[in-house]
Order: C-alpha cells, then sequence, then structure tokens
C-alpha cells in the first residue's frame, strides 16, 4: 500500500501537483471537514482563498445569523433582507456601528415590486407565504396570524445589478410557513 501511494504522489508531483490529505487541508486533522456550519463555511472561503466576502441574509429578522457570520467574517459584506418594521428597527439598533452590514429593508421575491407580508403573533415566524390552515403545524398555535401589511420587494438579479456586487458568496434564507 505504501508503494503505490508514493508511486501516485510521483506522478501527480510530475503534473505540478501536490497530494495532501484534507484534513491537513481544512486545519483540523482530527475530525475532517466541521460540522458546525458556520465554521464549515468560513473554511471553504479560506480555501477559495476569499478575502473580501459577500453574504446574503435573507429573512434576516433580528440579526442573530448576522452576528454569527460577523464573528466569523470580520471584514465580510453582510447584506440583511428583512421587510419587518420592527425588524428592521432592531438590526439597525444592533449593526449601527457596523459600516459593512447593510440593513435593505425589502423581503426577497421573483420580481421587483409590492407584496403582502404575513404578520404572526410570534414575530420569528412572519413571511410572505400564509401560514396553512390545514396540515401539520411546524409552530405553536400561539404564533397563530396577526395582521397583514405591505412590504416592497426584490429580485436579488435586480439588487446585484443595482449595487454591482460581483459575487455572492454565502446566501442564507430564514424560510417560515
Amino acid at each position: 500500500m505504501q508503494l503505490l501511494k508514493i508511486a501516485a504522489q510521483k506522478i501527480i508531483e510530475l503534473f505540478g501537483y501536490e497530494l495532501r490529505r484534507k484534513a491537513e487541508i481544512l486545519g483540523n486533522s482530527r475530525s475532517g471537514f466541521p460540522s458546525e456550519p458556520f465554521e464549515a463555511q468560513y473554511q471553504l472561503m479560506k480555501i477559495f482563498s476569499r478575502d473580501v466576502v459577500n453574504i446574503f441574509d435573507i429573512g434576516a429578522y433580528k440579526g442573530q445569523t448576522a452576528k454569527e457570520y460577523r464573528s466569523k467574517f470580520p471584514t465580510a459584506n453582510i447584506y440583511c433582507f428583512e421587510p419587518f418594521p420592527d425588524s428592521i428597527v432592531e438590526l439597525r439598533k444592533r449593526f449601527a456601528e457596523d459600516q459593512h452590514i447593510h440593513i435593505i429593508p425589502k423581503a426577497v421575491a421573483q420580481q421587483d415590486g409590492k407584496a403582502i407580508f404575513h404578520v404572526n403573533e410570534l414575530d420569528a415566524t412572519n413571511s410572505l407565504l400564509p401560514r396553512p390552515v390545514s396540515g401539520r403545524r411546524y409552530y405553536p398555535k400561539s404564533a397563530g396570524p396577526k395582521a397583514t401589511i405591505e412590504v416592497e420587494v426584490i429580485c436579488l438579479d435586480s439588487f446585484v445589478r443595482e449595487t454591482r456586487i460581483s459575487q455572492i458568496d454565502i446566501q442564507t434564507f430564514r424560510v417560515v410557513n
């Protein structure tokens, strides 16, 4: 087996490549690729040598995900898409000092315009999608519908074109229904 490994390494070296264990590349020799998602994404960006990272947090709510990304990617541009007025206020307060966190007070949809946004008793479950009236429930009854409001929506293609962002490195969706 050792002879086969040496032969493979020599052949690969002839083509100008180097053969190393994956764990060594990731800097985590015990368990291979990290199981924690934020760390896994950090390691991937490191492998691709991405210095400036653009992160889209769609359905940013009150910024919990953006905060996690900020701790892993201190120089990233984080775009928080959130249409709910109360959440927008929280996001602006939370990240007032961070010039690389951009609050976009819109929901993301297939096309630009306006849409009905469903506000629930439990605001973490607010959504462009109405709460289902039948079938299995994934959140408590106390999170029932409260109101609807009209919000602005934007298509990601439009946003990227308007802001001239060349690449989205990480994109998260908070889908609640």
